[in-house]
């Protein structure tokens, strides 16, 4: 008899420990949900900035991360270009996958070669379509500063989300872009 007589104490110890245990847990869990709204609702509204602006960037140029793209996966980078063109370039590929039809694919020139234009393809910079009315000006010859997230860097080439594009420089246009004046 005193073995269930021990057994039947430890089973009530255990389950007054575990009832305890959960009356405070459930006391800690309903205090988390009810602070936090109190909270919110004391705070001012206030505009809210872009998520690009609360950022902190690091600067590299396009070489110096096609060189090391490990260095920098999973870290918001800062690069300027030349713009050469939009295109599909990078999308659709599973490892690193963005969906064509959501996003648009940058190519910028290859900043180690200048006496042909050719374009940096190892570097895909990803940007989103609905955010495309944006850089509609863009021009190849443009100047750009590029933030971005390095996403991955599969087949060993940095794969970039684009947060923001800025035109650093307009490309001048060539001689016979030029409208010529009006006359009679």
């Amino acid at each position: 008899m005193k073995f269930f007589s021990r057994q039947k104490a430890a089973r009530q110890m255990a389950a007054t420990l575990v009832t305890g245990m959960l009356a405070v847990s459930g006391f800690a869990f309903a205090t988390d949900r009810i602070q936090p709204t109190i909270i919110a609702e004391a705070k001012p509204k206030v505009a809210v900035k872009s998520e690009a602006a609360n950022k902190s960037y690091i600067r590299v140029t396009p070489i110096d991360l096609l060189k090391a793209p490990d260095n920098y996966l999973d870290k918001d980078i800062q690069l300027e270009g030349t713009f050469s063109s939009f295109s599909s370039l990078g999308l659709d590929y599973k490892k690193a996958f963005r969906d064509s039809k959501e996003h648009v694919s940058l190519l910028l020139l290859r900043p180690d070669v200048t006496h042909h234009k050719i374009p940096l393809a190892e570097l895909k910079l990803i940007y989103p379509r609905k955010k495309s009315d944006d850089v509609l000006e863009l021009e190849s010859g443009d100047i750009v500063s590029i933030k971005g997230h390095v996403f991955s860097t599969a087949l060993n080439d940095p794969w970039v989300d684009v947060e923001v594009i800025d035109v650093i420089k307009k490309a001048t246009p060539k001689p016979e872009e030029k409208s010529a004046p009006e006359c009679c």
